[in-house]
């Protein structure tokens, strides 16, 4: 079997049209069309190592101990995109989304991959010593005393874990987090640079500006943004 059968036969298989694939890759779709009937005139290897990958990167993520297929190859790009450019640049990047449009799926799927990457779930009225105890938890810091201690010891050791390789905090469900427990992040940052990336509802961004305004100095460190974006069954 030839490439351009496997994808004939791969897009039906996954109820995907071609309209949806040149959308995903950024490719007109009479091009895909032309490649699949063998009439396509321009670089047919280039545009067959797109489809190759295409089909790759299409691929089934556990979950809560159950396969999911994800669909939105678009939200997962941007979303794995930004937490990269976080990374690189050691900045604060946000991902927003409502629910159900595949924000964790895509952070899940980046963390599966890169298991120096620390994910926090955050949950509702958690105090910021309580925060920082999971942090420390799960990035296998040990620390104790008040949260500045706390601050101090995690931020020192995600300076050393910088010096030999990539990490990033990531802190899904983050519009849970309340103005003190935000604060307490950004002094993580400031004092690590530490990349963080902060996945929530579109309830984080006033949230992160505080009620006030007290949180601007965060708000204004964030650089990466998404938007993600929902498919309705027509696009699909």
């Amino acid at each position: 079997m030839n490439f351009q059968t496997e994808f004939k036969e791969f897009m039906p298989e996954k109820g995907l049209t071609q309209a949806q694939v040149g959308r995903s890759l950024g490719i007109n779709a009479g091009m895909l069309s032309g490649w699949l009937n063998g009439s396509y005139k321009g670089d047919n290897a280039t545009l067959g190592v797109k489809l190759r990958d295409f089909i790759n990167s299409y691929k089934i993520i556990r979950e809560d101990s159950q396969y999911v297929e994800l669909k939105d190859l678009m939200n997962l790009k941007a979303t794995h995109m930004i937490i990269d450019e976080a990374i690189l640049d050691r900045e604060i990047a946000i991902a927003v989304g409502e629910p159900g449009s595949g924000k964790t799926q895509a952070v899940k799927a980046f963390v599966d991959k890169n298991p120096t990457a620390v994910l926090i779930e955050a949950t509702q009225n958690v105090r910021p010593k309580e925060m920082l105890q999971i942090i420390a938890k799960k990035a296998k810091i040990n620390t104790t005393g008040s949260v500045n201690d706390m601050i101090y010891a995690i931020s020192e050791s995600f300076k050393k874990t910088l010096k030999n390789g990539n990490t990033v905090l990531i802190i899904d469900e983050a519009e849970n987090l309340t103005t003190s427990v935000l604060e307490a992040i950004r002094r993580i940052w400031d004092f690590s640079r530490v990349p963080m990336v902060l996945i929530g509802t579109h309830a984080l961004i006033p949230n992160l500006k505080g009620c006030n305004g007290e949180l601007l100095q965060l708000y204004r460190r964030v650089t990466g943004r998404w938007e993600f974006q929902e498919m309705t069954d027509s696009e699909w």
